[in-house]
């Protein structure tokens, strides 16, 4: 009974130490700082998502008091799964990441619409609205279109760079990891440019 006792306690303790072993790798290291990235996003929380962004971030940079109109919607809607990592070396971890979030791709068509429907009906208009004026109205606009119901939704795959800066684990931010997060965005804007022949 007493040898079973401490076979059983060796097994145990060899199971904690690969647990701790495992939680302090490269890898868990650096998923770690692609979940504690996209949480920081999800709540808007950006001192917290400076910590985990290579060179850090400015909030003021990132959004004004109209952008935030529709990017605190289009945040909070985001939903992630870290889905593997890969050890490059032992500063570098890539992390493969599904993000799933509005498809921005219907609603930028909507805002479109409504975009041109408010020009035709400013064209004329004395006074004609002021350029923060038509800023404000178009973050209006495209925020009334992110918050509609029942909204398609859209998960895009994305592969993203993870380096060890001085013991700090940090996200490498790139245009498609922010294409992912903002529900394919980028690729939304650019293929309407192209449909109207810019």
């Amino acid at each position: 009974m007493k040898n079973t006792m401490k076979r059983l306690m060796a097994v145990l303790l060899a199971g904690i130490m690969l647990f701790a072993f495992i939680g302090c790798s490269p890898a868990k290291k650096a998923e770690n700082a692609v979940a504690s990235l996209l949480d920081g996003l999800k709540a808007m929380d950006f001192e917290k998502v400076a910590e985990y962004v290579t060179g850090g971030v400015n909030e003021d940079s990132l959004f004004d008091s109209e952008t935030e109109l529709f990017v605190g919607s289009l945040l909070e809607n985001m939903e992630y799964e870290i889905t593997g990592s890969e050890v490059v070396d032992e500063n570098t971890v890539n992390v493969s990441v599904s993000i799933t979030n509005i498809d921005m791709k219907p609603v930028l068509g909507e805002f479109f619409v409504a975009a041109l429907q408010y020009a035709f009906s400013t064209m004329n208009a004395e006074p004609a609205p002021t350029e923060e004026e038509t800023n404000a109205k178009m973050a209006e606009i495209l925020a009334e279109c992110i918050n509609k119901e029942d909204l398609a939704m859209i998960t895009i795959e994305d592969t993203v760079s993870v380096v060890n800066v001085e013991g700090e684990w940090s996200v490498e931010m790139d245009g498609e990891f922010t294409n992912a997060i903002l529900g394919g965005l980028e690729d939304a804007a650019s293929e309407l440019q192209n449909s109207m022949g810019n």
